[in-house]
């Protein structure tokens, strides 16, 4: 047989308070002299006294669980976010229910109802799935995290800036052709002020550029496949540079393997890589006739502990 679960009871018997007072020291400690603190302290230890979690949540309705909802794992960004996000635990003692949502919006609301059965305090939304409309709808906090927001809260990144300063230093080096690589992102997402600040920024400077915004896929493979068919493309449509290009997209690619990181769309919020492999490729690429460089998203290094310090 397990061994009997210590009651309130039990405890009150042992120390001879009342049990109220005993609820007391569990919910207003503060309440009780710190001698009557320390007699029932030492009588939870030599009890063998166990919290019990659930209890404190039926008496109080604080559940202390927060759900989180990712669209997948396999973009690093994400499983960074995750990482950051459940290292709070330390301070704030919050725990988290986390649901991957990749299969639509009927698979993301049975999600939501699951996680409000648990008491959610609050949910964390880094999927595009459902509006922000629909998430306001559940009546509970909704923070998201890049991604359209008008009806909930939100944390974004300068994504403008962002994009600004990556294109700028693209120019810097001399680049000849800048090729902004992406999905369609559209208007009201915040990712879209990245491809706003690359043509804002080349038009300015009276760089050559393009915009490449047909990038999908449900997962690494589909992604790093399309990425090989892009660079391809780009090998054809400038033959002159075909050599400069080719040692690029090749040392590029085996870069991202080696790393096991993916080459992201910006509907995603993540960063294809950051300005430190930026530096990287353009040290190891100083050609003459350089001819273009990718403008991901969060070029410029998104910086997810930042963000997870403000909720």
């Amino acid at each position: 047989m397990g061994k009997k679960q210590v009651t309130f009871a039990d405890i009150a018997e042992y120390t001879h308070f009342s049990k109220t007072t005993i609820s007391r020291y569990f919910n207003h400690p503060d309440s009780l002299t710190l001698e009557n603190q320390e007699k029932i302290s030492r009588a939870l230890d030599e009890l063998g006294y166990k919290k019990n979690k659930l209890a404190k949540v039926l008496a109080n309705g604080k559940s202390e669980f927060v759900g989180i909802i990712v669209p997948n794992l396999y973009l690093h960004y994400y499983s960074e976010m995750l990482t950051q996000l459940l290292a709070t635990y330390t301070d704030y003692h919050y725990k988290f229910l986390i649901f991957m949502s990749d299969k639509g919006t009927a698979e993301e609301e049975n999600y939501i109802d699951e996680l409000l059965a648990y008491q959610i305090e609050g949910l964390i939304v880094l999927s595009h799935t459902l509006s922000s409309e629909k998430l306001a709808s559940y009546h509970i906090p909704i923070v998201a995290i890049e991604r359209e927001s008008m009806h909930i809260s939100s944390v974004t990144s300068d994504n403008y800036m962002g994009a600004l300063q990556a294109t700028s230093l693209l120019i810097r080096d001399k680049c000849d052709i800048l090729i902004h690589i992406n999905v369609d992102v559209p208007k009201y997402v915040p990712a879209y002020d990245r491809i706003r600040a690359f043509e804002d920024t080349c038009t300015e400077h009276n760089i050559p550029y393009e915009l490449s915004l047909n990038v999908s896929g449900d997962s690494y493979n589909d992604l790093f496949s399309q990425m090989k068919v892009i660079f391809n493309n780009i090998d054809e449509k400038y033959p002159d540079k075909k050599d400069e290009i080719e040692q690029l997209s090749e040392e590029f690619l085996s870069e991202i393997e080696e790393m096991d990181t993916t080459v992201e769309d910006e509907s995603d919020s993540e960063a294809m890589y950051d300005e430190k492999d930026t530096i990287l490729l353009n040290q190891n690429h100083q050609i003459q006739a350089k001819c273009y460089y990718m403008v991901g998203n969060g070029l410029m290094g998104d910086r997810i502990d930042e963000i997870v310090r403000t909720f």
